[in-house]
């Protein structure tokens, strides 16, 4: 069985702990998920996935420990 977004939180807020850093990802995760939700009901499926697929074409390169 798939886990719940509320499962995901929480399991992220027990494996990074309390912290500033932490809430500032959640926002980030909510927020992709408000996107992915609109983008779907807009586009469909296939259109969103590859929307979220996409490479970069930029240089810029956000990763996820430069954050937590």
């Amino acid at each position: 069985m798939r886990k719940t977004r509320t499962e995901i939180l929480m399991e992220l807020r027990c494996q990074l702990g309390p912290s500033e850093q932490t809430e500032h990802l959640i926002d980030w995760i909510l927020d992709a998920w408000q996107t992915t939700d609109f983008l779907l009901r807009r586009f469909g499926r296939a259109s969103t996935l590859t929307m979220i697929e996409a490479v970069e074409s930029s240089s810029t390169d956000f990763r996820l420990d430069d954050f937590v």
